[in-house]
């Protein structure tokens, strides 16, 4: 219990360092996917401490850049509303990942997982091409 304890602390400092930066959609991205191949090989591994970590960074993952929201709310206008509420879908699993792996329930930590990479993809298929044509 002390070592997940502080392995979550180290964690809200490195996220609490990250939000302090200006982190383009790229940057958040790419650490979303470091979070969750760690949450993955943590699952096949049976480590359900490491996998509380990995699921804190991807629930408290950093926003891009104020600058760069701007540009993605004017972008998707009333989309959005549903935008953020898909980011809001895999924070939510993201945080009862968390749980169920502090409680070493790996069966429900396995099926959040999967509805998270589920609600992730739903998110690409729908806002990925016209997020990223803002960006290049």
């Amino acid at each position: 219990m002390t070592r997940i304890l502080l392995l979550l602390v180290a964690s809200l400092c490195l996220a609490t360092t990250v939000h302090a930066g200006e982190m383009t959609m790229k940057q958040v991205m790419q650490q979303l996917h470091t979070d969750f191949t760690r949450l993955n090989d943590a699952i096949l591994m049976d480590d359900m401490q490491a996998a509380a970590v990995a699921a804190h960074g991807i629930a408290n993952h950093a926003p891009p850049a104020l600058s760069r929201r701007q540009q993605i709310k004017k972008a998707l206008g009333t989309s959005m509303a549903d935008f953020k509420a898909a980011d809001m879908v895999v924070h939510g699993l993201a945080v009862k990942i968390a749980k169920a792996a502090t409680a070493g329930d790996r069966d429900a930590v396995i099926r959040h997982q999967s509805a998270m990479l589920g609600a992730c993809s739903g998110c690409h298929n729908r806002f990925r091409a016209q997020v990223s044509a803002l960006f290049k």
